[in-house]
């Protein structure tokens, strides 16, 4: 005979809990966006943003990169929240042709080119510097260039809102 005591409880509760495993990605992103389209900033400062964070995560500072492209953003008061995201260029899926695109700007330019390779795809000091001097000019290039589409999204989204009536958007 079967007691239903505070064990049976746990075990029924935990059936007729929801599952939301596979609604975790859907949620956060849907979230980001929303952050990014309802903050209370301008187009410009998205874009800036954007552009800010972009320029970041195409440098050498891998791990750096969020801290860096948030504090600088916070420094120029631009959009944060565009700035961290933006960071995520450097993703795995893109980084080596970012990274060697960059050093290839960079020695082309002169930076590092005298320095020694070491390994595969070089290293050292010369190539740090090529990669950050590349990365900075081709970082700025695909900042103006996202930044424009950040903020060209953001106006539409705000005079949609505005056509539409909804109260308290900027």
């Amino acid at each position: 005979m079967g007691r239903a005591g505070p064990a049976s409880a746990d075990v029924t509760s935990a059936a007729r809990a929801p599952r939301s495993e596979g609604r975790v990605p859907k949620v956060f992103l849907r979230r980001a966006i929303g952050a990014l389209l309802y903050e209370r900033c301008s187009p410009l400062e998205l874009g800036a943003g954007v552009a800010v964070g972009t320029i970041v995560g195409m440098t050498p500072f891998y791990g750096l990169h969020l801290c860096l492209a948030v504090a600088l953003a916070a420094l120029l008061r631009v959009n944060m929240a565009g700035a961290a995201l933006a960071t995520q260029i450097s993703n795995p899926l893109f980084a080596p042709v970012l990274v060697l695109a960059s050093v290839r700007v960079g020695t082309l330019l002169g930076v590092g080119a005298a320095a020694a390779p070491i390994g595969p795809l070089g290293g050292g000091p010369g190539f740090l510097r090529a990669w950050l001097v590349g990365g900075v000019i081709l970082g700025a290039g695909a900042g103006l260039v996202l930044g424009a589409a950040a903020g060209g999204i953001r106006a539409l989204f705000l005079s949609r809102s505005r056509a539409a009536g909804a109260p308290g958007r900027p």
